[in-house]
């Protein structure tokens, strides 16, 4: 058998779920009533559920879980099919249907469906889990109101909590108690959640601009109480916003979050009671950075708003996942500019794009933001659907206007509130608001892809003509592109003006223009603006108002020094930076070629009195490998050192100033203190690099007033260079004795510890694992930090030139794809990402590794993953 049937065979041994092959329920669940009696070591789960017009033969999926009762109205049935993941029952008409099943939640490594957390029980159920706690059609648009009782031991779990509105408590006999719970509305499995345990409580309410009291809680664990007060008023500000500025109103008695230690994913909108990564709920200026301070005020409205765009309208099926998430994205990113910047937001959100999104639509996992088919549902929660499917939410913001995007919106919630939806029920709420044809922006959830847009300028006379022509590289075996629909912010530029905007004047046949957008519709497309000044400089997707690459004769150097647009003049310094590091890896120029424009454009930026730190960031390795065929890490290692040195050699007055004038100013106070502490760590950086950086680095962090700052210096010492290594070993053993018992913290060390830019980091990473005293293989949050770093900044450690890191990391996901899949699969995700724009001998190695993995029996998860990367790279 060869290579290539041998691959088929194992596809054809994994079954894929198709869009084409939808069909809806052929049966209405009128209501689900739960009782569990829980434990870890045994859960019995008690369910009655009443089917409703059942047509056909009833499909339960069903997995993990022991069965002891099955019935119909009141008989037992023994006449049904069952394998290892569902029943089938032969039964028609309406009917409840009993079952009593048992799970082991101590055992579920997973960490989906019901399972333990150190001494806490806890679900979660999207989007595959709930068939691990009872036989149920565990899909999206089946929906139906739930009561759930839950009993359990006091001592162990004094904390009950389900989804919904509460009912009643009661002590019972044996020192055990009772919860009951009930959620009006109607819900799909995936929704569902129970928390079981002993937490500390904060609590607070709110008022709804209706008149309803609210109460709210946060429960974390003993002795976290003080670092849950920003989490509860970053949740108080997102229902205040979402009333002010989407008119929605939290529906429910009261809202519930627990902060969770194990957890595969960021968080979980489940109605009325959110699980969280502790991560994303616990704060406190000495122990969190101000980044986690950003990503828990972010997280924390995410979920909340999902209350709405998720949960009341929720997905027909697991195609739509972009419709409740990129909806959802959007809103989160609306909310974050409001706290804190739009400029800073965008420049966060395009970042994450082009470094994450970017490479996936151009790699053997491109998908479309709704997908034609899916082998395992995990492995689709990914940038194209939460943060591509952002933009789409943005494109149609931009098209439509403020007004009637927001029209738009009341349509949507009027017409499917309380259902499953799809994405073409958004985009008719869009078109009917917009007053327009917009069928052609249907593409955009169709094809895969990042669409590219050359730009080509030329001269008329006193008129410039633009011509803009776009297409979408062909993926796979991928029927032919059809154009988008593109909305292109723009602006000419008098570049002897700081601020001057040539006034236009714009004709063109085929295409919508106004003053400061072009909508492009067609393949290519002409455009003439009158009486324009030769030297007139173009500004293109201002704001980044299309998710597409724009190539063409730019003058990437001057408008970085120019363009009057905060945001563009960050995207220009990107682009031209990216330019130079491609030319020098390339070959195509020397470092000795590029340092004068370097020079001049860091003075103008340093000089810049705003001093916004991301102006004087270098291009990130995931960016400039997506921009090369023969990629190598170690060489771009090699050359953004020596981009570094030279900023720091030839600005060290300036940065000096900027240090002094701000560090000052980064007080604990995380508002106030941020952007100052940008602007100060970022200067400490470039510092560092110096003959006495060292120094500095070390005062720096022996004076840290909170974990921003502490953790700045930290993490600085990840450069392989002779000053970081000779303080490295100390710093981290002193961070490590200062932290140990903190959790969290611990996962910073762990992060910096992966992202060590050594290849003899591995050795100690191995260690670290070995060890097993501050990492585990079954706490996602430790594979992420150690492992996850190493392999996501593509390290030395990872691609080292024996293979000794490809086989450690084919090696640990073996071993992890048998306790969790899911993470096992999102790591290896992680760990490809542009492994086809590698150089060869770095893709031999990653072919071997995977060879090697498909071998075995991989899960479902796993498997999609290896199998596109390894077909791909074996291609080139």
């Amino acid at each position: 058998m060869t290579s290539a049937q041998e691959s088929q065979q194992a596809t054809d041994a994994h079954a894929y779920t198709y869009l084409e092959a939808y069909q809806k329920p052929a049966f209405n669940i009128a209501s689900v009533k739960l009782q569990f009696d829980l434990s870890a070591q045994d859960t019995k789960v008690e369910a009655w559920v009443e089917f409703t017009n059942v047509t056909a033969p009833l499909l339960l999926h069903g997995e993990d879980v022991r069965l002891e009762y099955l019935a119909v109205n009141g008989t037992q049935m023994t006449d049904y099919q069952q394998t290892d993941k569902a029943i089938t029952l032969d039964v028609t008409g309406d009917f409840t249907l009993h079952q009593i099943v048992h799970i082991v939640p101590e055992k579920n490594t997973r960490l989906e469906g019901l399972y333990s957390s150190g001494k806490h029980l806890m679900t979660q159920c999207e989007a595959e889990g709930f068939r691990r706690i009872m036989y149920y059609p565990d899909r999206p648009d089946v929906l139906s109101s739930f009561h759930v009782s839950l009993t359990a031991d006091k001592q162990d779990y004094p904390t009950l909590l389900a989804g919904g509105n509460f009912v009643s408590a009661q002590d019972l006999p044996d020192g055990k108690h009772q919860a009951v719970f009930f959620d009006p509305h109607p819900k799909p499995s995936y929704l569902f959640a129970l928390v079981a345990g002993d937490f500390d409580r904060l609590d607070d309410n709110f008022t709804t601009k209706q008149g309803q009291q609210v109460g709210l809680t946060i429960h974390v664990d003993k002795g976290n109480l003080a670092r849950s007060e920003f989490a509860m008023q970053a949740l108080k500000n997102a229902m205040k916003w979402d009333e002010d500025i989407y008119n929605f109103c939290y529906d429910l008695e009261h809202y519930h979050i627990v902060a969770a230690n194990d957890f595969n994913m960021g968080a979980m909108e489940n109605k009325g009671l959110n699980i969280f990564n502790a991560k994303l709920v616990l704060a406190s200026p000495d122990t969190a950075t101000d980044t986690d301070y950003d990503l828990i005020d972010a997280v924390i409205a995410h979920e909340y708003f999902h209350n709405w765009t998720g949960n009341r309208i929720t997905c027909r099926d697991w195609f739509q996942l972009s419709l409740k998430e990129g909806l959802t994205v959007f809103r989160e990113q609306q909310y974050c500019a409001d706290q804190l910047s739009f400029l800073e937001q965008r420049v966060s959100d395009v970042g994450t794009l082009r470094s994450r999104q970017f490479p996936e639509d151009a790699g053997p996992t491109a998908h479309p933001v709704r997908p034609e088919k899916y082998l395992e549902i995990n492995n689709f929660y990914t940038t194209t659907i939460y943060e591509k499917g952002s933009e789409l939410i943005r494109m149609f913001h931009q098209i439509l206007g403020t007004e009637k995007y927001y029209q738009a919106i009341d349509i949507y919630r009027q017409k499917h509130d309380g259902t499953a939806a799809t994405c073409e029920d958004f985009f008719n709420a869009m078109q009917q608001a917009s007053g327009q044809d917009l069928s052609q922006f249907m593409r955009w959830y169709e094809q895969a892809g990042t669409p590219e847009v050359t730009v080509k300028i030329t001269q008329d006379g006193a008129d410039k003509v633009l011509t803009l022509s776009q297409q979408i590289p062909q993926l796979k075996a991928d029927s032919p592109k059809q154009p988008h629909m593109i909305p292109l912010k723009f602006a000419w530029l008098d570049p002897q003006k700081s601020t001057g905007e040539v006034n236009i004047s714009a004709e063109s046949d085929d295409a919508d223009i106004s003053n400061d957008m072009i909508l492009l519709r067609q393949q290519t497309q002409r455009f003439t603006f009158k009486n324009m000044p030769a030297d007139a400089l173009l500004s293109l997707n201002r704001g980044f108002s299309a998710p597409v690459k724009i190539t063409g004769d730019f003058d990437y150097f001057t408008l970085a020094r120019c363009d009057n647009d905060p945001f563009s003049r960050w995207d220009a310094k990107e682009q031209f930076l990216l330019q130079e590091y491609c030319a020098i890896l390339s070959g195509q120029k020397t470092f000795a070629d590029a340092q004068q424009k370097i020079y001049d454009l860091f003075a103008d930026l340093l000089a810049d009195k705003e001093h916004e730190s991301f102006l004087w960031q270098l291009p990130d390795i995931s960016s400039c490998a997506l921009a090369m065929s023969d990629f190598s890490p170690h060489d771009f290692y090699a050359l953004s050192h020596q981009m570094e040195q030279f900023i720091a050699s030839n600005f060290q007055t300036q940065l000096t100033d900027i240090y002094h004038y701000y560090t000052p100013q980064g007080d604990s106070d995380y508002r106030r203190g941020r952007r100052a502490r940008q602007s100060s760590h970022m200067a400490l950086y470039y510092l560092s690099l110096a003959d006495n950086g060292a120094e500095l680095l070390s005062q720096h962090y022996e004076n840290a007033r909170n974990m921003t700052e502490k953790f700045a210096a930290l993490r600085m010492i990840r450069r392989d260079v002779p000053q970081f290594i000779a303080m490295r070993s100390a710093m981290l053993q002193k961070f490590a004795d200062d932290w140990q018992d903190e959790k969290l913290v611990m996962n910073k060390w762990l992060a910096v510890q992966g992202g060590i830019l050594a290849p003899e980091q591995l050795t100690n990473i191995q260690a670290i694992i070995a060890e097993g005293k501050h990492f585990s293989l079954k706490n996602p949050n430790n594979i992420y930090a150690l492992v996850g770093q190493m392999t996501a900044t593509m390290s030395p450690a990872y691609h080292r030139a024996d293979g000794a890191g490809y086989k450690f990391l084919g090696e640990f996901l073996q071993q992890l794809d048998k306790l969790n899949p899911q993470v096992s699969a999102r790591l290896l995700g992680i760990a490809l990402m542009n492994s086809d724009r590698l150089k060869q001998n770095y893709q031999q190695g990653l072919i071997g590794m995977l060879q090697k993995l498909l071998a075995l029996d991989l899960s479902p998860d796993m498997f999609e993953i290896a199998e596109n990367h390894l077909q791909s790279l074996s291609n080139k």
